[in-house]
């Protein structure tokens, strides 16, 4: 969830600078007061039900997307079998009725 990654933005930082106080630059600096300003918006647009809701939301699009595909699918096997049982049917077509040489002098 976005408070574990925003708990682990902040573990990690402090254990980098357990580790290293002089090796933050500015950029990360910035980079992390990005990143603690994101989390914080966050928590006050969406509050703690917030979160929730754009997980469930997230869930129902991921399921609408999966059932499309399989809508999709279908659409595709349907006109495979379409394209298939045109051509059994234009061969069978052709089968009945021959088109002699002289008949076909006689279109052009």
């Amino acid at each position: 969830t976005l408070q574990q990654l925003q708990g682990g933005l902040i573990e990690g930082f402090h254990e980098f600078l357990v580790l290293d106080p002089t090796g933050l630059d500015d950029p990360a600096v910035s980079l992390v007061r990005t990143c603690l300003g994101f989390f914080q918006d966050c928590e006050r647009l969406l509050g703690c039900d917030g979160l929730r809701n754009v997980c469930a939301s997230c869930e129902q699009v991921v399921h609408d997307c999966d059932h499309i595909k399989g809508l999709l699918r279908g659409r595709d096997d349907a006109n495979r079998r379409l394209e298939h049982y045109d051509e059994k049917v234009e061969r069978l077509h052709r089968q009945l009725h021959p088109v002699s040489p002289r008949s076909a002098s006689c279109t052009t």
